[in-house]
């Protein structure tokens, strides 16, 4: 099966020809048109993961089709290709809704990179849509559990203003939702939230994105690009893991902090923007902060407003509430009838730890609901059936041993046992096992060694 489905809008046909052999290369099912009428037909009749389309060509621009992507073809990513860059050209279709440009002429490498780079995007945007559906547009943090009630209402308090918030909490909890949910409901709602993953890129891919750069900063830098910051300019940009960025981008970030100001990578001109901050962490920055890892200055800045997740497993009944509205969703989303969860189902969703947080039990419920047979999901379908209790005889003791010895026997049985039942609840995982019992890395995997315990492998 194809990776993914991309829509190629190029007129020049050598060009558009070399683009749809490279990506069908690499696995894609590729479509390709010669005209932004044709484009826009196949959005209509199609849905597709990615548009690769010129700026300038015969009936429709590329600006339009990027424009017409939310009505014609939700969810999908736009790369615009233009040989008349200008930094008001690239505002404009980034404003629109694109992932991001290329210049002519291309060359294949940037092409792909940058093609990867939007997939994932994709990739991600389809999660956190599936979460929005299933949880609901206007109440993304479904539960009523103490913790989230208090949660829900000092974000309805926090987002009618334009304070800085700092969204904290385990990985997988929903804080991009948070930010989401901050946004939608702020004063900058009509305005763009642009989101960046500070610990998705390099550092200097990194600057460069968030202050963009001029012609010549760096090898490759072939023409001025505006930052993210720039076209978050009168809404809000989202720092996700900000605990990862730098020590010299955090001292750069808190001069935009403090006066809203930044130069572009190799830049003179001094560019101001009005964006509202939020960011999110699943670090303790106070304790990066007594390392020296993470600058005390910028934590100030950040913490106007602290909003904290908590994980899954201290969220007790909500787990199920979040369950039951992730399979109403995937039932839509696979065109599936109704899905119940099993009395033994829902205990062993209660008793699992999730430390994966949201985003495990939304994977555990999606693997479970396309691989199970029809029917109501119980605990083995969703790959949480205890253990199967030990057949293997009582261990003989022998009383022509001295009691030290008797007693190792006994414990060396019982831990060959227990260690065999913990590896295999946790698929093989070291780290996981070792999680769970209070072990580091290397004691599990001696142990292991020890007693000749298959584990998957892990290299």
């Amino acid at each position: 099966m194809p990776e993914h489905r991309i829509l190629i809008a190029e007129d020049e046909a050598l060009l558009r020809e070399t683009l749809a052999r490279c990506l069908r290369d690499a696995g894609h099912a590729v479509t390709a048109v010669a005209d932004g009428d044709a484009a826009h037909a196949a959005l209509t009749g199609g849905q597709f993961d990615l548009l690769l389309t010129d700026l300038k060509m015969p009936g429709r621009s590329g600006l339009e089709l990027v424009q017409a992507l939310p009505e014609l073809s939700p969810g999908t990513i736009a790369i615009v290709i233009t040989g008349f860059a200008t930094i008001a050209t690239a505002v404009e279709v980034m404003k629109a809704g694109a992932f991001d440009y290329l210049t002519k002429p291309l060359v294949n490498s940037e092409v792909m990179l940058l093609v990867a780079r939007a997939l994932d995007r994709r990739r991600e945007d389809r999660t956190l849509a599936l979460y929005r559906r299933t949880a609901g547009e206007g109440a993304p943090l479904i539960g009523d559990c103490p913790a989230i009630a208090a949660l829900r209402a000092a974000a309805a308090r926090a987002a009618a203003s334009d304070a800085t918030v700092l969204i904290t909490g385990e990985s997988g909890t929903g804080k991009e939702v948070v930010a989401n949910l901050l946004h939608r409901a702020g004063p900058r709602a009509a305005s763009p939230l642009v989101a960046v993953n500070c610990a998705a890129l390099p550092e200097h891919l990194l600057e460069s994105e968030l202050f963009g750069h001029v012609r010549g900063a760096f090898i490759g830098a072939s023409e001025d690009k505006p930052g993210l910051l720039e076209l978050a300019d009168g809404g809000a940009i989202f720092l996700d893991e900000i605990g990862e960025m730098s020590p010299s981008l955090q001292a750069r970030l808190l001069r935009v902090l403090e006066d809203r100001s930044f130069r572009r990578v190799g830049g003179t001109r001094q560019l101001t923007v009005d964006v509202r901050f939020l960011a999110a962490t699943n670090r303790d920055l106070a304790a990066a902060v007594a390392g020296g890892s993470f600058r005390a200055d910028l934590f100030y800045r950040l913490n106007v407003v602290n909003l904290t997740l908590p994980p899954l497993r201290e969220r007790g009944n909500d787990i199920l509430l979040l369950a039951d509205h992730c399979l109403r969703g995937l039932a839509h989303r696979y065109r599936r009838p109704a899905t119940a969860l099993t009395a033994e189902a829902r205990t062993a969703l209660l008793a699992w730890r999730w430390p994966g947080n949201v985003r495990e039990l939304f994977n555990c419920l999606e693997r479970a609901l396309v691989l199970a047979p029809p029917g109501d999901l119980t605990a083995t379908a969703l790959g949480l059936a205890p253990a199967a209790p030990a057949t293997a005889a009582p261990v003989a003791i022998d009383c022509a041993v001295p009691f030290k010895t008797a007693r190792h026997q006994v414990v060396a049985a019982f831990e060959q046992r227990y260690l065999a039942m913990l590896i295999s609840a946790c698929d093989g995982n070291i780290s996981e096992a070792a999680r769970r019992v209070g072990l580091s890395r290397l004691a599990m995997r001696d142990k292991l060694a020890r007693y000749q315990i298959p584990i998957r492998d892990q290299s």
